[in-house]
């Protein structure tokens, strides 16, 4: 039954609305429903679930049960006690119908968010390692000490966005920046490399702008996608990582619009 499930948003995946038995009574009242692929979470709109826990806290669900019951033995005043098993098994099936057409939306809620890099999570990701394979040249502890890191991060779904490197044009005094950048995309345990072009001359010149307007052109994506994730959502989320990294991630001038 289609019904049955709800597509997710993200990451297509078709979610059980009763992975938990109880949900056949308390979705309705505002619980989240979880995707199990990606953890994005749905539920109701606050009207709903605010009229449904008042439902349920109050102790209403029983006046359908007993008008049900009483409705039912009107027709025949001797089924005795089979009454209130019909009764039950009735008004689940009314709990069942409620809960597969209700309305689940997604929780809003920022999916990145500007964050210093840990020296766990620096030797986790062997950030320095990357950094020394696309500079190409080694570090020196110094330098290691030295560096302050930062990225775009999502911990509830082991995605992470940085920036590596400038890719510097050789034919130029001082192995000058050709515009073109090295960004990883860290998609649950896969470093996918993305390059993008920073044009010197378009978008907004002053942060005083409203709105700030930061363009950034997209070169490659390598691989261009995964088992599990398509071409089309890996650029979905790096414009996603792209607004919240604003133009200098945290120390960004601009707010993230």
């Amino acid at each position: 039954m289609n019904l049955l499930y709800k597509k997710c948003e993200v990451c297509e995946t078709k979610i059980n609305k009763l992975q938990h038995w109880w949900y056949l009574y308390t979705l309705k009242a505002g619980s989240k429903l979880k995707c199990q692929s990606c953890n994005t979470e749905y539920k109701t709109n606050k009207f709903i679930g605010f009229s449904f826990r008042v439902y349920l806290l109050f102790g209403l669900w029983i006046l359908p049960i007993l008008f049900v019951g009483n409705f039912l033995n009107s027709f025949e005043s001797n089924i005795g006690w089979q009454v209130w098993l019909y009764t039950i098994i009735l008004y689940n099936l009314i709990e069942f119908m409620v809960m597969v057409i209700l309305p689940l939306n997604k929780v809003k809620k920022m999916e990145f968010i500007n964050e210093y890099v840990s020296k766990e999570d620096i030797e986790k990701y062997k950030i320095f390692e990357l950094m020394e394979h696309y500079k190409e040249r080694s570090m020196s502890e110094k330098d290691r000490k030295d560096f302050i890191l930062y990225w775009v991060i999502n911990k509830q779904r082991d995605i992470w966005f940085k920036f590596i490197t400038d890719v510097m044009n050789p034919d130029w005094d001082y192995m000058q920046g050709s515009g073109e950048k090295i960004w990883i995309l860290h998609y649950k345990g896969t470093n996918i490399e993305v390059r993008l072009f920073d044009p010197p001359d378009e978008g907004s010149i002053s942060f005083k702008e409203k709105p700030y307007i930061k363009i950034w052109k997209l070169l490659s994506i390598k691989p261009e996608s995964l088992e599990d994730i398509s071409n089309k959502k890996l650029k979905k989320l790096i414009k996603e990582a792209l607004i919240v990294h604003g133009d200098q991630g945290m120390f960004s001038s601009i707010s993230q619009n």
